[in-house]
């Protein structure tokens, strides 16, 4: 399943809800402009933001280039939204200005016709809103500001919406359009994703195996994978995972990474090549963090860390078959 890309602006309009609406629309990747970081804290809501799971990313002046945004062409998202968009916000995008993360997002969505729902804070003459300690704030957008509304409304692939009830019933109808082939608003039925899945590469059967068996859920495998890469004693720091399916139907579940390739292929710098031992590995220093590999990996087994920039996986050393009490892990 695709993901959902949803940027925040600075407005204190409409943003308690859009949080509250976030909450239930599972994967979803929050992206902050500036101002929203500086509203966010104004508005006291930066706790509920943990609350929502999102993967963050912070507009800063390392970011300002927006590397990230490949991840459309990528074929990543299957949505753009824009809530709360600033009147700044709504006019960068009819100007066709790219100049900071939110407004790089919109254009590469546009340029990749992922679809975009944008919900501006400036659709009416005269509107209430509230303030960061409380009470209504009365507020009148410039005729500029609505005039620029309009304009956004006839842009090809853009949905324009007047409140967060329009939001939500504009997003379901997107995603149920895809989800059933029919394209999306305002896109042909045809459109594919510019950036088109090359065929697997794997280059080898040999790959960390499990007999899940013979998996007594003890985690020393994910102690010692995450000494083995970064000398911590830390199994959310480990390239392999361990689910329990209990009471029913009863099992330990080891999930390894078998090879398939399939994060390289997707990776937009050619950030992960082959070690000596003949297993895929992130290099660090060209990893740009898109994380197009973490959601192309059928295994699930790409993994982030709040710790880290960059994800990791598995570079097939042999340390958890080592560790291994009851010989359930083998390479071969």
């Amino acid at each position: 399943m695709k993901r959902i890309a949803w940027a925040i602006t600075g407005a204190g309009h409409f943003l308690a809800e859009c949080i509250d609406m976030m909450k239930g629309c599972g994967k979803v990747d929050l992206f902050l402009s500036e101002a929203a970081g500086e509203v966010l804290r104004m508005y006291g809501v930066e706790s509920e933001i943990k609350k929502i799971g999102a993967r963050v990313y912070q507009d800063t002046q390392s970011l300002a280039s927006a590397p990230i945004v490949a991840r459309f062409s990528l074929g990543v998202y299957s949505v753009l939204l824009v809530a709360p968009a600033t009147s700044n916000t709504v006019a960068k995008f009819v100007c066709g200005i790219s100049d900071n993360l939110i407004s790089n997002l919109f254009a590469q969505a546009g340029k990749s016709r992922v679809p975009i729902i944008v919900l501006p804070t400036d659709v009416a003459e005269n509107t209430t809103s509230p303030g960061p300690k409380g009470g209504q704030v009365r507020v009148y957008p410039r005729v500029i500001d609505l005039e620029n509304v309009e304009k956004l409304r006839g842009f090809q692939g853009v949905t324009v919406v007047k409140d967060t009830q329009e939001l939500k019933e504009s997003l379901e109808i997107c995603l149920s359009r895809q989800a059933a082939g029919k394209g999306s608003e305002g896109y042909p039925k045809e459109r594919m994703p510019l950036a088109t899945r090359a065929p697997s590469m794997r280059t080898t059967e040999v790959y960390l195996r499990a007999n899940n068996s013979l998996c007594t859920g003890c985690r020393a495998c994910l102690l010692a994978c995450s000494l083995h890469l970064f000398r911590e004693n830390n199994p959310k720091k480990a390239a392999l995972t361990i689910v329990s399916h209990f009471p029913e139907p009863g099992y330990f579940e080891v999930r390894t990474c078998t090879q398939c390739g399939e994060c390289a292929v997707v990776c937009p710098v050619d950030s992960i090549p082959l070690n000596d031992r003949g297993a895929y590995y992130i290099d660090m220093k060209r990893c740009i963090a898109c994380l197009a590999c973490v959601d192309a990996c059928p295994e699930g087994v790409i993994f982030t860390h709040p710790d880290l920039a960059e994800p990791f996986e598995c570079d097939l050393c042999g340390e958890c078959v080592e560790y291994c009490g009851t010989g359930a892990l083998w390479i071969g």
